[in-house]
């Protein structure tokens, strides 16, 4: 029986290793309702924000230090909050911090799916700006391109585990499903403005995954989540098909609620800006919600089943990919 390997990534504002747990929970406790068989599953969490702590502590002695900070409104919001949103994911594009963080999550990686068998699936779950860094791991240019660049041998390891990318495309696992959780891709024009000649596109190797690992009936599936509340989420699932053109990335945007009081105050000013006052707690629940356990669960269980019904080939036929670069803004 093949192992379905579940891949989670978390985005900025993150500090405990033990983010996505009431997640992994939940869809243990998914796949243990019904009477049908359990696939094999393992859980992946990777951690990156321990990282960037070190420059935000050091930013924040140099603001301290002013003589006028004690003049400033809003101070904890600017340090917990607006800092450490912002602080990641501005540290991670700088060439040497982002290159420290992709070889802490490679190396992790690796050392989680060194012993995969043959015919094991991998499933993506990314929170955030986690959406972003993964996918400019697997799939920009700027890895390939720049060998010189800090973390370029990283990362082509990392890409060899994947079936269809890589220096070596003909072996590791399939990519069987993405799940994106309060995806910020849109705002950063990491798919639509971007050049495909430029070192940043992620879509030439997106399609470079796809023509090698499916089939003409066969599709990825790519469910993207977003709470209406979350500031930082935006749905996807008509970027990303007018751009690639492709009848197998069957993608789809899901929307999920939170709970609690806030949440419930937010609902009822949800037109107004006051809604804004949940944005944080809209943005992280997704790692709590039942939701997102439940499709996650059930896409395992059907990657399981068609791989019984009809086995992993060794060499799919390839398919070609038009990418829309009529759409791209001079």
């Amino acid at each position: 029986m093949p192992t379905h390997h579940i891949l989670f990534i978390h985005g900025v504002n993150v500090r405990k290793h033990d983010y996505a747990q009431t997640l992994i929970d939940r869809i243990h406790q998914a796949l243990n309702q019904t009477s049908e068989p359990i696939p094999q599953v393992r859980f992946i969490p990777l951690y990156w924000s321990n990282i960037v702590e070190g420059f935000l502590a050091e930013l924040r002695q140099d603001v301290e230090a002013s003589p006028q900070w004690s003049h400033f409104w809003f101070k904890h919001f600017r340090q917990d909050k607006l800092l450490r949103f912002s602080g990641d994911a501005a540290l991670y594009i700088s060439r040497h911090v982002g290159s420290l963080a992709v070889e802490q999550l490679a190396q992790q990686a690796l050392e989680e799916l060194q012993s995969y068998q043959l015919g094991d699936y991998l499933h993506l779950v990314t929170h955030s700006w986690g959406t972003v860094i993964l996918f400019d791991m697997l799939f920009s240019k700027r890895w390939a391109v720049e060998e010189a660049l800090p973390g370029h041998s990283a990362v082509q390891e990392f890409r060899d585990l994947f079936f269809g990318i890589g220096d070596h495309p003909n072996q590791g696992m399939r990519l069987a499903s993405i799940h994106t959780m309060g995806s910020p891709i849109p705002i950063f024009n990491l798919i639509h403005t971007v050049k495909p000649e430029s070192p940043l596109d992620i879509t030439t190797g997106l399609k470079t995954l796809l023509e090698n690992t499916y089939g003409p009936d066969q599709k990825l599936t790519w469910c993207n989540f977003a709470h209406p509340g979350d500031p930082i989420a935006w749905p996807l699932e008509k970027t990303v098909s007018r751009l690639m053109q492709t009848p197998i990335l069957e993608i789809t945007d899901e929307l999920v609620d939170g709970s609690g009081l806030l949440e419930f105050f937010a609902k009822q000013v949800r037109h107004s800006f006051w809604a804004l006052i949940n944005g944080g707690n809209a943005h992280s629940s997704y790692w709590r919600s039942k939701k997102v356990a439940d499709r996650i669960q059930h896409t395992i269980r059907s990657t399981a089943i068609q791989s019984i019904i009809s086995p992993q080939p060794i060499n799919p036929p390839p398919v070609s990919i038009t990418i829309n670069t009529a759409a791209t803004p001079a």
